[in-house]
């Protein structure tokens, strides 16, 4: 499948180490997750949303590159800061407190290594319902990445 260490989570198959440098990788991304934001999210579908929002958690960089995408500023200039599996569970657990009805992580994947297992996230953090919501260019070999 390939991690950060010889990715291979996109059908690009870099096969970058993404520990050591970005230069390569199509989708740009590091070691570390980049969260451009989270907080409850109202414009997802409204099975999600329900009324108090769906919990997203906004990841930076995209493997898909879209010249027209509507989040460019965080799928292609990576805005955001770094966040280590630490503190996406706390996100987890402010989202819940919010009372949003699910968390949802946006583009995922090339995160999937840091954000994963996730047995490694405190008992609360997983409590709500995950949303896995990708541009949908992911390599099949990741799926059980997205699953743990």
């Amino acid at each position: 499948m390939g991690a950060a260490g010889d990715c291979a989570l996109c059908p690009h198959d870099c096969h970058i180490d993404r520990r050591q440098t970005t230069r390569g990788a199509v989708c740009r991304t590091g070691e570390r997750a980049v969260v451009a934001s989270f907080g409850p999210h109202f414009g997802e579908e409204c099975c999600l949303v329900g009324t108090h929002g769906s919990g997203t958690i906004f990841f930076s960089w995209c493997n898909l590159r879209c010249q027209f995408c509507q989040n460019y500023d965080i799928s292609q200039v990576g805005a955001g800061a770094e966040a280590d599996p630490e503190d996406i569970a706390s996100m987890m657990l402010h989202l819940q407190t919010r009372g949003c009805h699910n968390i949802n992580f946006v583009t995922r994947l090339t995160w999937c290594p840091k954000s994963s297992p996730r047995s490694a996230w405190p008992p609360n953090a997983a409590a709500a319902p995950l949303v896995y919501n990708t541009g949908g260019y992911d390599a099949m070999a990741a799926w059980p990445c997205s699953m743990a």
